[in-house]
This record gives C-alpha cells, structure tokens and sequence, in this order.
C-alpha cells in the first residue's frame, strides 16, 4: 500500500511552468533586494538573472523533460545567487523565501 501511494503522490505532482517559475524567483529576489539593497537592487537582479540563464542553459540538452528543467531551476538557484550576493544572513533568507516559494509554485 505504501508503494502505491508513493506512486500515486509522483504521479499526480503538476510541474510548474518553468519559464513562470524562473520568473517568480527573479521577482521575489528584486523585492528581497529593494528591501536590503535598495540602490544596487536592479544591477544585482540584472546580474542574477543572467548567472541563472546562463546555469540553466548549459544544461539544456539534459533537460527535455519539464521534471528534470523543474530540478535544475531549483539546484542552480543558490550558485546564482552567490555571483550576487555574499554567504551571511542575506543569502540564507533568500534560499529560505525562493524554497517556499518553489514549494507553492
């Protein structure tokens, strides 16, 4: 039985749209960042948004299933946000609120 519901709980997970998703992300970090840094705020999304193409993209060819594009928006995340942002309180409050909000995507 458990295995039976174990599949069932995989089967039934809707994935995202990703591109919505990557978007959703770079939103909540630009108002993070108005918050904390309000006057590099834009560079610093602008920054973050290309480092997080550019991560996602290279592994495109790997990617053709949304589930596998749906893991990769999630494990490139923290290295694009340390191109911008250093190891500290802020860094760990962004990965908390981009996990939540992947979780209600």
């Amino acid at each position: 039985m458990e295995e039976k519901n174990k599949k069932n709980r995989i089967e039934d997970f809707k994935i995202p749209s990703i591109d919505s998703s990557k978007w959703a992300i770079i939103q909540v970090l630009e108002i993070f960042l108005m918050k904390t840094s309000p006057k590099d705020a834009e560079n610093l999304v602008e920054s973050f948004a290309k480092k997080y193409e550019i991560l996602l993209q290279e592994n495109e060819l790997e990617n053709k299933m949304d589930l596998a594009r749906f893991y990769r928006l999630i494990t490139e995340f923290k290295p694009a946000l340390a191109s911008i942002l250093k190891p500290g309180k802020e860094f760990d409050d962004m990965c908390d609120i981009a996990v939540i909000n992947l979780m209600l995507l």
